[in-house]
């Protein structure tokens, strides 16, 4: 802070240099130390926390108590001797403070505490005194806290934590972020969704949600939403609901069986869809050997065990798989298998069935990166993408994968911890490891970006990336981390059916310009033709592939266009769909 002419600043290296120090505003080089001057407040190994202003005096909250500056030296405040202060603000009319025991304190002009209210409900970490000179304080877990008689905790709309072990889109647009993580009793903050407009959080506090531990969100079939618990099995929330019903709460009920040594304890894995409308997902290590679990569209359950070459498998889903089951496009369940004795992947040629026989079991031996898969997703080729922690296999040929070039040679992310895979709308690959993220061309041959948190300037949160989930409708694509939750928008969005006017923008364009003009409306792997107000072809161009595509204002020479009208035509490959646009460009 600045008072006097002189900056201000509390400094600690956590062990003994514990000062307050203070330089003129007026010093020509404030990197030469010697124009600083440290001074000691308090007893030896106080720590001051804040500083602040008042009735003409500073002021300093240190670990030991109240200080303030008389000019020539610090003088204790005798009633907060010994009192750890944690934060200080200030009006004309009062100083406030918060202790480290969550007591909230208002000083008067005499140097008088008052005690402002009982104690706090949650561990302060910093406070505001507003023009009444009455203070506000910051919480570390129950937001603001006002006092009206009482502490009244006052939250900004978000999530009940900043950590998300998984998220997904519904085909609504709806973000769905787990807030569980399977790391112990207590360490789970529920689950949570935000619809576009605004953030609302799901706990066993404010709904039906059985525990707090949801460590996995899934879109299920006809839109639904399913969050899966770390013992307390799973939950739906139909397409339309925002709330959790009863009836929706699946586990012992509907006959899944836990653990061995507690059979109420399930662990339900995500789920996966085929066509026929069955919504499957795993029990972990049930005590039954059912390790599949169906439900079929007219709501029924079955409970059904896997067999690779009549060996029984015990456990296919445990952490930290993300995806642990997959649909081909033939209805083929893929799924992960976390068997001691069988760890792996395994396909059912069960086409939409309800089956229980492995008829491909893959492991390292035979094309794998290693047996510890993590995720497997199918692209928009049906080709099947797993991710290992060494790297990402592709079955080439779902059909037949043992067959020699059924598997690709290549592997993306060769070497890395696959945590994550997601598909965009223009088939392109987000793989999320523990060391960033990485976008890779449809065939996985190319890497076409990374992501870090160095190389977003910490936009990216964590490099240790747990899920990815992509919106088609707009392109954008979001990165859970157990430090929060990061999106960034992209080009890939779902391309419409059929064209219709084209949107263009900016418009009017000015160039040259160091940012493309947007086209949006086109069906799938469309082209631009970028043509004058007579006809007159300028250029043509080839879009990424989605509902979006980019003209950067210049002509098939590179040179920028001369200011006028120009007609925006989209078509697809064979001529049967066009769509049209107009941009006004301005050439400064």
């Amino acid at each position: 802070m600045i008072s006097g002419g002189r900056i201000w600043a509390a400094v600690s290296d956590g062990i003994t240099g514990n000062y307050v120090v203070s330089a003129s505003i007026a010093s020509p080089n404030l990197l030469d130390p010697q124009q600083w001057t440290l001074q000691q407040v308090g007893p030896a190994g106080s720590i001051p926390r804040a500083l602040t202003v008042f009735n003409g005096r500073i002021y300093a909250g240190t670990t030991a108590g109240l200080y303030y500056y008389d000019g020539a030296a610090w003088q204790g405040i005798p009633s907060l001797a010994g009192t750890s202060i944690v934060a200080m603000s200030s009006s004309s009319s009062s100083l406030g403070l918060c202790t480290a025991k969550n007591l909230v304190y208002t000083v008067d002009s005499l140097n008088t505490p008052h005690a402002y209210g009982p104690p706090l409900p949650f561990t302060p970490t910093s406070l505001v005194t507003g023009s009444t000179g009455l203070p506000s304080a910051g919480t570390l877990t129950g937001g603001i806290e006002i006092y009206g008689g009482s502490w009244v905790s006052h939250y900004p709309n978000g999530p009940n934590s900043n950590q998300f072990n998984d998220v997904t889109v519904t085909p609504n647009g709806t973000l769905w972020g787990a807030g569980g993580g399977f790391y112990g009793p207590g360490t789970g903050f529920g689950f949570y969704r935000y619809n576009g407009h605004g953030w609302k959080s799901f706990t066993p506090a404010n709904s039906r949600l059985p525990d707090d531990e949801v460590y996995l969100v899934s879109a299920g079939c006809n839109g639904s939403l399913w969050a899966s618990t770390y013992g307390y099995g799973c939950v739906e929330i139909p397409a339309g609901s925002d709330s959790i019903d009863t009836a929706h709460i699946f586990g012992r009920n509907v006959g899944m069986v836990g653990l061995a040594n507690n059979s109420n304890f399930l662990v339900t894995s995500s789920v996966a869809c085929d066509s026929h409308g069955n919504l499957w997902m795993t029990v972990v290590a049930p005590a039954d050997g059912n390790v599949l679990t169906v439900r079929r569209p007219d709501g029924t359950w079955r409970h059904i065990p896997v067999f690779i070459d009549a060996t029984r498998v015990s456990i296919l889903q445990d952490r930290p798989v993300n995806r642990c089951l997959a649909v081909d496009g033939s209805d083929n369940l893929w799924a992960v298998v976390k068997d001691p004795q069988l760890k792996g992947v395994v396909a059912l040629a069960n086409g939409g069935t309800i089956d229980s026989i492995a008829a491909v079991h893959l492991t390292s031996a035979n094309g794998l990166p290693s047996d510890n898969a993590s995720t497997i997703v199918v692209d928009k080729d049906n080709e099947i993408w797993i991710g290992t922690d060494r790297g990402i296999a592709i079955i080439l040929d779902p059909t037949n994968p043992l067959r020699t070039g059924g598997i690709a040679t290549y592997r993306p992310a060769n070497g890395l911890t696959v945590n994550a895979i997601a598909v965009d709308p223009l088939n392109q690959k987000w793989v999320a490891t523990s060391e960033g993220v990485i976008l890779y061309s449809p065939d996985g041959t190319q890497a076409l970006a990374s992501y870090t948190v160095e190389s977003t300037s910490g936009k990216l949160i964590d490099n240790n990336v747990k899920s990815i989930a992509i919106d088609p409708g707009t392109g954008t694509v979001y990165f859970g981390t157990t430090g929060g939750l990061a999106s960034l928008n992209t080009p890939a969005v779902a391309p419409k059916a059929q064209f219709d006017k084209l949107s263009v923008y900016p418009n009017p364009y000015l160039v040259p310009n160091g940012s493309l003009l947007t086209v949006d409306g086109l069906v799938a792997n469309s082209s631009l033709k970028i043509l004058t107000i007579d006809g007159r072809l300028v250029r043509e161009v080839k879009t990424p592939g989605g509902r979006i595509g980019f003209w950067d204002g210049r002509d098939d020479r590179g040179n920028v266009v001369a200011s006028g009208i120009y007609v925006i035509v989209g078509f697809t490959d064979d001529g049967s769909q066009t769509g049209i646009g107009k941009v006004a460009v301005i050439r400064h």
